[in-house]
């Protein structure tokens, strides 16, 4: 039997809440059993605290007994606890199978995590639901407030925004070209995304992004020591190192048949190992194992490309792998500039070597002096592209036939270009270091 439903005029959508009732099974669950409560969401209330939202898989519940989490075994006694209607109602009890909410009345919401158990705080023999993990920050990026006075407001705006998800890490940063800012770990790109579009609009900031980054971890080889990076700036002398190591993914797609090329030579350059692969009719599904960096590297918008807009994916973290990394380090007139460092994989140094050269030198202004750029590996060379310097014409005002004066001139100011050439130094504006590191 078929239901002729309208959201807009609202027909039939009592009867719709009744055949949800009758047809479909209630959900599993011991009203006698343990208390175990799976925590789904959660917001912070100025007067109630935390609230968490939650589905009683086992147990009841009441405002009178005293709760805990159980992977912090934070205890608390609920202020009120309710439905959705979907305002908050208060009620006296929930049972197994129900959703609501609990008024916790805890003042810091990064005690109750998504996934997290709550049960009863004097049970110590019940079991936490399966599948909890602590949310781990996956992909870095450093927030900079366009005008330096506004970063009180960025490090208030970030404590408040904390309030409401407490998923986010972040750590102050200073940046000789961008200032004072916050390093920031996220869930996701679409994670970051969102951060980054509720800090601007909600809290009234004009902020300025690095690109995403990921963290990689080192073992020294004194005490085979294992430590994380996350920016080119924490990379230590490559002696030091025993072994580098990146994170990978595993990574699931989903096509059409006809774009089935296209997405095997794009996972090709990047650096993707393919697992797995399925028919089903003209779809197909791959599996593959990929760095991490690849992924936030620009990667989903390239596969929208390949496929027409019609391939999807999905991923999972799958852990840290010995890798090659190495660090590019560009010198700007034979001076390293450390802000624009970056990290790669060395098979791909060289390709990005040189793209990074040809990127300064479209975005740098010009000097009085010519300027060598160039991207080094180690003492290593790899690229090198020269800015030239502006040239002013010093024989305009003399006689066309005063050829003794004009060579005389001419050679003062290839000195004097010289001269600045070997004690000049090159100014890194805000404009130019976003134009080379986006």
């Amino acid at each position: 039997e078929i239901l002729f439903v309208s959201a807009k005029t609202g027909r039939n959508v009592i009867q719709l809440i009744e055949a949800v009732i009758n047809r479909l099974p209630p959900p599993p669950g011991d009203d006698q059993a343990p208390l175990q409560a799976l925590v789904f969401n959660s917001f912070y209330h100025p007067h109630h605290g935390v609230i968490a939202y939650i589905r009683l898989v086992n147990g009841r519940i009441n405002h009178r007994q005293s709760l805990k989490f159980f992977s912090n075994q934070t205890i608390f006694k609920p202020l009120n606890l309710g439905y959705f209607t979907p305002a908050l109602k208060p009620v006296d009890s929930l049972t197994c199978g129900e959703v609501g909410y609990i008024a916790t009345g805890l003042k810091d919401i990064s005690l109750c995590h998504v996934g997290d158990t709550i049960t009863a705080a004097d049970c110590r023999a019940c079991p936490p639901l399966a599948g909890y993990h602590e949310p781990q920050p996956v992909v870095y990026m450093d927030f900079y407030p366009l005008e330096n006075n506004d970063f009180i407001k960025l490090k208030s705006s970030l404590e408040k925004f904390r309030l409401t998800d407490s998923s986010i890490i972040y750590s102050p940063v200073n940046s000789s070209v961008l200032g004072s800012g916050f390093k920031i770990g996220f869930q996701g790109l679409l994670h970051a995304e969102i951060v980054e579009e509720r800090l601007e609009r909600e809290f009234d900031l004009e902020l300025i992004t690095t690109s995403p980054s990921v963290e990689y971890q080192l073992e020294l080889k004194k005490n085979q020591l294992l430590i994380s990076i996350f920016s080119p700036a924490d990379f230590p002398d490559p002696s030091l190192i025993n072994k580098t190591l990146e994170p990978f993914i595993n990574l699931t797609i989903f096509s059409p048949l006809k774009y089935f090329g296209g997405i095997m030579d794009l996972c090709q350059d990047h650096r993707a190992h393919l697992i797995a692969q399925e028919f089903h009719g003209q779809q197909l599904k791959l599996n593959y194992f990929m760095p991490l960096q690849e992924l936030i590297s620009g990667f989903f918008d390239q596969l929208k490309s390949v496929s027409s807009g019609f391939a999807s994916l999905t991923w999972q973290f799958a852990g840290f792998v010995p890798s090659d990394i190495v660090k590019l380090e560009v010198l700007l007139n034979r001076q390293i500039i450390e802000p624009l460092s970056v990290l790669t994989i060395r098979s791909k140094a060289q390709k990005l070597a040189l793209k990074l050269a040809k990127k300064l030198k479209a975005a740098l202004p010009r000097q009085q002096f010519e300027l060598p750029i160039q991207v080094a590996l180690g003492g290593q060379i790899l690229a090198r592209e020269t800015l030239k310097a502006y040239r002013k014409d010093v024989t305009v005002k003399l006689h066309a036939a005063d050829l003794s004066r004009k060579a005389k001139l001419l050679e003062k100011q290839k000195k004097g270009k010289k001269r600045l050439k070997a004690f000049g130094r090159v100014v890194l504006n805000q404009d130019t270091f976003l134009a080379v590191i986006r």
